[in-house]
């Protein structure tokens, strides 16, 4: 609430790959959901609800957001005047912990997963598990999903189903 001025639940987006050998990764397409006005019941990007505001998932900092589609950027919550870029998210070591133990232990079948989680102040509470996430586009400080540990988690499952049929160029871009 005093992030947006509001009582909708704001969430972290927390996006996590599995390689075939059991590590779980954080990739850099994490976010925090801030809803724009009061009345909107849902921190929802899609529709415009929100603002993402990508959150560095070895600091916990807030970068500058941005809405879905538009090329908008928001250091300060339009409604609220509150400065959010900068901002450090409590609890955010523990929603990353949480997601990465989550995927390695109960959806390890998984390749990648988008989580959502809720930061309580009794710390965070996971609210659901995207098989088909979507990264935002058109969020300000982005990585490509080329730049990320996307491709390689995602060769490195296709290897490991079809070993023999892998072409050379390909198996060459999966890390060890």
């Amino acid at each position: 609430r005093k992030l947006s001025g509001s009582d909708t639940l704001s969430s972290l987006r927390v996006t996590t790959c599995r390689f075939p050998d059991g590590r779980v990764q954080v990739l850099p397409f994490c976010y925090l959901r801030l809803p724009t006005r009061a009345d909107v019941p849902v921190d929802n990007l899609a529709r415009g609800a929100a603002i993402a505001y990508p959150f560095d998932a070895a600091t916990g900092r807030l970068g500058t957001g941005g809405k879905y589609g538009s090329f908008e950027r928001f250091d300060v919550h339009p409604a609220t005047g509150q400065r959010i870029t900068g901002y450090v998210l409590p609890y955010w070591r523990e929603s990353v912990d949480l997601c990465r133990k989550a995927h390695a232990e109960v959806f390890s079948t998984f390749p990648t997963l988008g989580w959502d989680v809720a930061i309580t102040e009794q710390g965070p509470v996971l609210l659901e598990m995207n098989i088909q996430w979507v990264r935002p586009v058109g969020l300000p400080d982005e990585v490509f999903t080329g730049q990320s540990a996307y491709v390689a988690c995602i060769l490195a499952h296709m290897a490991s189903v079809w070993p023999r049929q892998m072409p050379p160029k390909v198996a060459a871009r999966i890390e060890p």
